[in-house]
């Protein structure tokens, strides 16, 4: 697990400031995460120490221009970016 701060500075490095290009989002199932949105391009996924943590991360990358996956019901403690298939 790890913390919010540590998942944005994970973020920050692969998107190389590029926030526009990716999408960030919130699951509880990582491993069917993909295939729910329709089998991106690139799907990376960090399971943060609490919900609040997870949220704080995305709404992070949302403040900075990044655009949502999409909503989640119920609780969600993995926070993952997409690049989707063209």
């Amino acid at each position: 697990m790890a913390s919010g701060n540590y998942i944005i500075r994970q973020i920050k490095d692969i998107s190389a400031g590029k926030h526009t290009k990716w999408q960030v989002g919130l699951t509880d199932e990582p491993l069917n995460g993909g295939a729910q949105l329709g089998n991106p391009l690139t799907w990376l996924h960090w399971k943060a120490d609490s919900e609040q943590e997870a949220r704080n991360a995305e709404r992070f990358f949302l403040d900075r221009g990044m655009k949502s996956a999409g909503q989640t019901t119920g609780p969600a403690v993995y926070v993952y970016i997409l690049i989707r298939n063209r």
